[in-house]
């Protein structure tokens, strides 16, 4: 209801596949007649990237996505990160944690900027 909610305020055409698309991309597909409320702070992650996904920007940024997941969420993140640049976007990510940051093309350090 939520994505739905968001596509008709955008405006977005065939927003229903597209919806359908993004719950098996985040992995709630078979919670998505649930509310939102009843969903763990790592569901509710995913539903902020399924929103963020919605209207196909060419831009996406990131600030610490892998908080809150687990195992199966970080996998997540890496399947909404590649499908993403699968389409050409362009994908910045905020993050402290190393280890996310090495599994990225190109990693800018603030600290070398100072």
């Amino acid at each position: 209801e939520n994505l739905r909610f968001l596509a008709k305020a955008r405006r977005l055409p065939q927003a229903a596949d597209r919806i359908t698309t993004l719950l098996e991309l985040v992995d709630l597909t078979a919670r998505a007649d649930d509310l939102v409320a009843t969903f763990s702070s790592g569901m509710k992650q995913r539903v902020k990237f399924a929103a963020a996904l919605l209207a196909a920007p060419p831009l996406l940024l990131l600030d610490e996505p892998a908080t809150n997941l687990d195992t199966a969420g970080l996998a997540m993140v890496e399947r909404v990160a590649s499908a993403h640049r699968a389409v050409g976007g362009l994908l910045v990510v905020a993050t402290n944690d190393a280890a996310e940051a090495a599994s990225y093309e190109r990693v800018i350090r603030i600290e070398d900027f100072l």
